[in-house]
């Protein structure tokens, strides 16, 4: 019978070419800023632009259902990469050869001894490392090579912390410019644009003196030299405008100034209060995990009637044995475990002589 279309006999595994190329497609939608509030992408994304890509270039009918399983499945293999990384501060990833290292054969034997089904991470290539960062641990992905989505081309996929932003994107006006060639804040750009759309009138520097080679030869005769005051306030004139400006716009500049470094003041504060509040919490865990563990040895060593026997003073190892013989009951052994250790020195005495 043909079960084709029925149930459970639909599911086709998923090749390693299928595997790789919905990796790359949810890499590229990454950079498209495809994914929601929480990080993860929504089923009308999946079905509108990431699986149409898919199945049209490789000619094959993947569903939704499919897509959550291999996601899954991406977590689980990101999930065994950390793994690696956080045993050991010695691990590193080298990009080049797209494998994971460690300089000691010691700490990888102890590894895979550890994580068995990890083995074949110390010989292999992890070619899907980089990309899954991306797509499953909360990296963004920026650059120049991306996958045609019928959208426009975004850049080259890398691995970069979405913490790692510049925390002044999104203040207009006068955010600070981030020159990524360079590495530095282009400040002026952002907080003196009035230099730069602005026409002033160009500069006329004072003369500091006048003589008669400067004077036109048709002045000199029938006119009188004009007067000093009159012709150095006309002169200085547009040099005092000018100055007037670049004051007015300084001011402005530095207002800006102020507070975008205010605006990055209360981020770094909330921030830090984020890393307190988060450092608290994990303090709080790690005490309820170790009352627990303390709760289960005690619970653990008051059913073990025999740590009780070891507790009674004075008792050679024979008399330990036939005290064991003795307490041949429950009752009597949770009798034996309520008594103080001199009770049962006295007990064991007691039943010694009969």
């Amino acid at each position: 019978m043909d079960t084709s279309n029925q149930g459970k006999g639909t599911y086709k595994a998923w090749t390693t070419e299928e595997s790789n190329e919905l990796l790359k497609l949810l890499v590229d939608a990454v950079g498209r800023n495809w994914r929601d509030k929480s990080g993860s992408f929504n089923k009308k994304c999946i079905e509108t632009h990431i699986l149409p890509a898919l199945n049209e270039k490789l000619k094959c009918t993947k569903t939704y259902e499919q897509y959550l399983s291999r996601y899954k499945w991406f977590k689980k293999r990101h999930q065994s990469y950390e793994e690696l990384l956080k045993f050991s501060s010695g691990f590193g990833w080298e990009p080049t050869t797209k494998m994971f290292t460690n300089v000691n054969d010691e700490v990888w034997d102890n590894y895979i001894k550890s994580h068995p089904n990890h083995a074949w991470m110390r010989t292999q290539t992890c070619d899907d490392y980089e990309d899954l960062c991306i797509v499953v641990g909360n990296k963004t992905a920026v650059g120049r090579t991306s996958i045609d989505l019928h959208q426009e081309d975004t850049g080259a996929r890398t691995c970069e912390d979405e913490d790692n932003r510049n925390p002044c994107e999104g203040f207009v006006p006068g955010s600070i410019d981030l020159d990524e060639d360079n590495n530095a804040y282009n400040i002026y750009n952002a907080y003196f644009p009035s230099f730069q759309a602005e026409s002033a009138e160009p500069f006329v520097p004072l003369p500091t003196e006048v003589t008669s080679r400067e004077i036109p030869s048709e002045r000199r005769i029938g006119q009188k030299k004009r007067a000093r005051n009159v012709f150095e306030s006309t002169s200085a004139s547009p040099s005092i405008s000018q100055v007037d400006k670049l004051m007015e716009n300084l001011s402005t500049g530095l207002d800006t100034v102020t507070t975008n470094i205010n605006a990055m003041r209360g981020l770094m504060e909330e921030r830090a209060k984020d890393l307190e509040i988060e450092k608290r919490e994990k303090q709080k865990e790690k005490e309820k995990r170790e009352m627990e563990k303390e709760k289960r040895e005690m619970e653990k060593k008051n059913n073990n009637f025999w740590v009780a026997i070891m507790e009674t003073p004075d008792l050679s190892m024979d008399a330990r044995f036939k005290v064991v013989d003795l307490l041949d009951t429950k009752g009597k052994r949770e009798m034996f475990k309520l008594l103080s250790p001199e009770e049962r020195k006295m007990w064991v005495a007691t039943k010694m002589k009969e």
